[in-house]
């Protein structure tokens, strides 16, 4: 939805948008009118992420670490102290105020004003402007030394090295100002921030962006200078700061941008931070148009490399200040449009980019003579609010100015924080919390004033923020706010529990020195008429400056204790009362006003342990041990009820559940008497000691008896006996966050609510009895291959979030998540929008996304324990289904497929080995065991259920398994593709087909190269990737080779020998080339190109000889067989390429049919009617 405010009559307030996806971000925006409004329903917002914790620092003074202070000690004393920073346990005696991000302006030099330096350069044109000029280039990163571009590394390491120092990594490097020998220098190309001018060369441009990428490199580390992100600009869209055209830009960003990704790939970047007080202005008044930079940036060849670079702009930025009493609602509105222009209508940005605000001014009064930002408590409340608008939009970073003034103090400087510094102090309090905006009712006032309130739900504590804010200055009615909280928010809180501070003209720091300058005469005249106005320069604030620092410092103490004391919580004023399901909250406000309501959890609250928590020491006599039961509670509750529940292991109770312990101290401690075999369940509640009447349940601990329980609580397993292979009679119970890394057996398994069980990819975990709760199973994809997969858990659902959450392929509406339809052969992909719950048994096909490179998909649900049934269909000419292991554990295939037979073609599977793009053929001699997850295809024979019984799991296997078989594996390879082809030699197996024993090629696809076998003896034309014989009589058992392969391609034909008789010998013949090739030694190969086509069998063959070398004239016509495929079919199978002639003979003798054919291996001829 599209964020507007609309005018109805009377001023209604319309909120909205709410953005998908972009978790974990404050949306929230509150316009209110002098109407009363009903209060609508809480909305959940998430969790509240610190955005304001980013800050600019300036180049002049990079050196001094300008803006690093030490955080003043009465900051810390007070009920919100200053949050430190700390970088991996380091803290630090300096920081940024608020501040964990950077950007760094100015890095390159070209400005025009350093503190070594005395003067301004505004006229060129004079020998003085000369001078200095010639001054500011020794403070330029690059510089012409004789015509040669040199470069001052050791610059950048003095204005990085304060904030490297101090633990800043996260920075934002901005290319804004040129250096001055890289431009001609006029008074054209000069602004108040220095050198506004173009390089005059792109190469030398070029040239010394790539050497400040490698001294980056050289002080900071490859790995933590490929983090950085680059800034291409100041408000360049203007002339005011870049005096040259759009395709100058254009080419001026593409040679950084070509040299930032050649030098540190991993960095990211974007064009300048965008002034505009317009949306329309952005492309059609402003001399650079952002819109078309950004698009020629992501969709045209960058004008360095001749191609596009990969690394587009990954954040859109803005520099906002506000101005006048309304102008805030417009500015934010104008950032937002253009963000949603740049998602919607600009290929290759979508969702792929921040929001953020480089430059925030709070508030500049455009009409005062001092124009600068308000510092005092209405800035800190319009800051609040413009804050609160960037929520509703988004915003990922607001870069904003520093949160303290200061003046000398001695070899010091005095610091003084502003109101935004209140602000920041209470949202950094707030961060981290379950937020919600809560809509206030408010009465009829004066004036239209703005009033906001959010709700932070953290443990323990819960903060309601509530902001009052009139743009006009002119609301300072009391009205009462009120505020509805429900219940489930905020379960217990009351009046006695509740404190409250607030921020407002009278105890801001800023305003009490504003007036105590204006009682000592000594306001500057500028500002008499701007009551409550504090400009940010403190110089301004007054008319003598050095009366004023004496005066600051000498009343510091009671500006101290002003600003401890607008953060001291003090009981709450208002009126609490509930209801319904709401707490109502009242209090009283006025415009300008900051006001934060701490809520105090009042339920009572406890902790039940026990040590130990399986006993396995028992008595000989009853079969007893003992567990000491402790208990904490909290708020208020010294009396408590201990309850003891006995259950077995399935749950069902032994004796009735009772009060095992009364006591009415909040601590103690009580040993109990634990039985062999049974299941203990201690339950703490509040209570009164002379009853047995249960209060409020606290806490919850089971306590196990006997070694047959295994009890994971997070930091171990409980006795140090973790479930593994040897634990399939034990019962497990997991309570904490456990990743299972090795195959383990079970016999009961239950995930408790607050614990998680994770299995990683290729492990199995057998569950022989009953699971509950859920559990999480990862397998791992690898890059652009396709899987067939199968969910080993019931209940995980597909959606766009998984789609997202897994990194698969989207092309198009096609999410790369798919079943499979049998009557068609093909493929029904999930599309965008859609979504579907995973079926236990079913297959499907999956793919991550190219991007993602190879990893895990994941399924979550709980633990199937006991037979599935597998849908199967009837269609097309061979029934194949996708199937798939529905278990944790590994599944035997061989149990699998005797198990169907009667509902199978034949006892065959097909699995899909992504490393060859190709299907392989398993059949029940194969013993074969499926990984969980893996998916698989049968050919069904009726469409009933296949059966995937429990019993049929198994404890140890991989996905493809090694044979001990005697068998011989025959490969060929076209130079693409490979493929291969089985004979089993097997006790019980014959010449012709038996069911389990042999199986065909996979016939769902077709492949365009491949190799197979036909049947020795009775053959049908089948073509088999696995042929049993019987494990004798080798010599006279000659194999028919089919191969489907294009003319012109040359096979390579290999083999492996594997479990052989000592002395049989693998060959294979190519009657065509009259070749007999002895394939079963290392390295033996065959190689032959073919004139034709083939798709069948009559031109290769295997045989196996004890002894001696095979010659062709061995061969017989045993291999070829005859037979009707119908009434009018005639088939010959098996004969050798060349001429062949067929004549038929009826049982008088005399000959009734004949024809003459080139053999390609296979002929079907028409048969007349006899």
């Amino acid at each position: 939805m599209k964020k507007y405010l609309k005018i109805i009559k009377c001023i209604v307030p319309v909120f909205s948008k709410l953005l998908v996806g972009r978790i974990k971000k404050l949306l929230f925006f509150l316009f209110w009118s002098a109407l009363t409004f009903a209060q609508t329903s809480p909305i959940s917002l998430g969790e509240l992420q610190p955005f304001w914790r980013s800050q600019p620092v300036l180049g002049p003074y990079l050196q001094d670490g300008i803006n690093t202070t030490e955080i003043p000690d009465f900051m810390l004393q007070t009920d919100f102290p200053y949050q430190k920073r700390s970088l991996n346990g380091t803290s630090f005696t300096k920081e940024v105020p608020f501040a964990d991000n950077l950007s760094v302006v100015r890095l390159l030099g070209g400005y025009s004003k350093y503190p070594g330096v005395t003067g301004t350069l505004t006229d060129l044109t004079t020998a003085e402007g000369i001078t200095l000029l010639n001054q500011l280039r020794d403070y330029d990163f690059a510089y012409k030394n004789n015509g040669v571009l040199t470069f001052r590394p050791e610059l950048i390491q003095n204005r990085l090295q304060p904030y490297l120092a101090l633990g800043y990594e996260d920075l934002t490097v901005v290319l804004d100002n040129i250096p001055w020998d890289l431009t001609t220098n006029t008074n054209a190309s000069l602004n108040s921030y220095g050198n506004k001018g173009v390089p005059n060369s792109s190469q030398e441009w070029y040239d010394t962006i790539s050497e400040l990428c490698t001294t980056l490199i050289g002080i900071m580390g490859t790995e933590k200078a490929n983090k950085l992100r680059f800034r291409i600009g100041t408000e360049m869209n203007g002339l005011e700061r870049f005096n040259g055209t759009e395709a100058q830009f254009i080419n001026h960003y593409d040679n950084a941008a070509a040299a930032i990704q050649f030098v540190l790939p991993g960095a990211t970047l974007s064009l300048f931070n965008i002034s505009s007080n317009t949306f329309s202005n952005i492309n059609n008044v402003h001399n650079v148009g952002a819109f078309r930079v950004l698009n020629h940036i992501a969709n045209e060849n960058n004008q360095k490399t001749g191609a596009k670079l990969t690394n587009i702009p990954n954040f859109v930025s803005f520099s906002e200040y506000f101005y006048e009493a309304t102008n805030f609602t417009t500015e934010v509105s104008n950032s937002d449009q253009v963000w949603d222009y740049v998602n919607n209508n600009i290929a290759g940005y979508q969702n792929k980019f921040s929001r953020e605000i480089h430059e925030f001014g709070g508030l500049a009064d455009w009409n005062a003579t001092i124009p600068t930002a308000n510092e005092g408590a209405f800035g800190g409340a319009m800051t609040l609010q413009v804050f609160m608008k960037y929520m509703e939009v988004g915003v990922d970073r607001i870069y904003h100015w520093n949160a303290f003034r200061s003046i000398p103090d001695g070899s010091v400087r005095y610091q003084i924080p502003t109101s935004q510094a209140w602000i920041y102090s209470v949202l950094d309090y707030l961060s981290g919390g379950a937020v919600y905006k809560i809509t206030p009712d408010v009465p009829t006032i004066a004036r239209a004033a703005t009033i906001t309130s959010m709700l932070s739900v953290k443990n323990g504590k819960s903060y309601l923020l509530v902001n009052s804010f009139d743009p006009d200055k002119t609301n300072t009615q009391v009205s009462e706010v009120v505020v509805r909280i429900p219940k489930s928010y905020l379960p217990s809180i009351s009046l006695a529990e509740t404190k409250i501070t607030s921020l407002t003209n009278t105890n801001c720091v800023l305003n009490e020195i504003r007036r105590d300058v204006e009682n000592a005469n000594n306001l500057n005249p500028d500002l008499a008429s701007k009551p409550d106005y504090i400009p940010s320069n403190l110089q301004d604030l007054c008319v003598d400056y050095t009366a004023f620092k004496a005066m600051v410092l000498d009343k510091a103490t009671k500006y101290e204790n002003l600003w401890k004391e607008s953060l001291t919580l003090d009981p709450f004023d208002g009126n609490i009362t509930e209801e319904g399901d709401n707490f109502v909250i009242k209090l009283n406000m006025t415009a300008t006003q900051n006001t934060v309501i701490v809520f105090y959890d009042t339920k009572k609250t406890g902790t039940l342990t026990a040590s130990p928590q399986v006993v396995t020491a028992f008595t000989n006599l009853n079969g007893t041990g003992n567990s000491t039961i402790s208990w904490s509670t909290q708020n208020n509750s010294p009396r408590t009820l201990v309850t003891l529940t006995r259950t077995l292991v399935d749950g069902t109770e032994v004796g009735e559940t009772f009060v095992s312990i009364k006591n009415n101290n909040p601590t103690g401690s009580a040993t109990r008497t634990i039985s062999e075999g049974l299941i203990h369940t201690f339950k703490l509640y509040t209570g009164e000691i002379d009853s047995d009447v249960l209060g409020d349940l606290l806490d919850t601990v089971i306590v196990y008896g006997g070694d047959n329980f295994l009890v994971y609580n997070g930091a171990a397993w409980v006795n140090a006996v973790a479930m593994d292979g040897t634990t399939a009679a034990k019962n497990a119970y997991i309570y904490d966050n456990l990743t299972l890394s090795s195959n383990a057996e079970i016999n009961n398994l239950e995930v408790a609510p607050g614990g998680s069980l994770t299995i990683n990819a290729g492990v199995s975990l057998k569950v022989n009895g009953t699971s509950s709760g859920n559990v999480t199973y990862n397998t791992t994809l690898g890059t652009e291959n396709w899987y067939l997969v199968s969910s080993p858990v019931a209940g995980e659902t597909y959606d766009g979030a998984y789609v997202t959450a897994n990194s698969l392929a989207i092309n198009g509406t096609n999410n790369a998540i798919a079943t499979y339809t049998t009557g068609t052969n093909t493929w029904s992909y999930m599309q965008t929008g859609g979504g579907a719950t995973f079926t236990p048994g079913t297959g499907y096909y999956a793919r991550r996304a190219t991007a993602a490179g190879s990893g895990t998909i994941s399924f979550t649900g709980t633990i199937n324990t006991s037979d599935v049934a597998a849908s199967v269909v009837l269609g097309g000419t061979d029934g194949f289904n996708l199937i798939g292991n529905p278990f944790t554990a590994y599944l035997n295939s061989a149990s699998f497929l005797t198990g169907n037979t009667a509902n199978l073609v034949s006892e065959t599977m097909w699995v899909w080995n992504e490393a060859t793009a190709n299907y392989e053929t398993k059949v029940t001699a194969d013993a074969f065991v499926l990984a969980p997850t893996q998916g698989f295809f049968v050919s069904a024979s009726s469409a009933t259920n296949l059966s995937i019984a429990e019993s049929y799991q198994a404890t140890t296997g991989s996905a493809f398994q090694k044979t001990t078989k005697t068998e011989v594996k025959l490969m060929i390879n076209d130079g693409t593709s490979s493929r291969f082809a089985k004979v089993y030699y097997l006790d019980n197996a014959t010449t012709g087909f038996d069911n389990g024993f042999d199986g065909e090629t996979f016939g769902g696809i077709a492949n365009t190269v491949d190799v197979f076998t036909h049947l020795v003896a009775d053959s049908e034309g089948k073509n088999y990737q696995i042929q049993s014989l019987p494990n004798s009589d080798f010599e006279t058992m000659v194999i028919p080779v089919g191969i489907t392969a294009d003319a012109g391609k040359e096979i390579t034909f290999t083999a492996e020998a594997m479990n052989l008789q000592e002395g049989l010998k693998v060959f294979l013949e190519d009657k065509v080339t009259n070749a007999m090739t002895r394939l079963d030694q290392a390295n033996a190969t065959y190689k032959v190109t073919l004139n034709d086509a083939l798709n069948g069998i009559g031109r290769f063959y295997v045989h196996t000889k004890a002894s001696g070398v095979l010659s062709t004239t061995d061969v017989t016509l045993q291999n070829v067989s005859v037979y009707t495929t119908d009434k009018t079919i005639l088939r010959v199978v098996g004969l050798s390429q060349g001429k062949a002639s067929v004549k038929l003979y009826n049982m008088l003798g005399k000959q009734v049919f004949a024809t003459s054919f080139n053999s390609v291996g296979v002929k079907d001829m028409n048969l007349p009617t006899l």
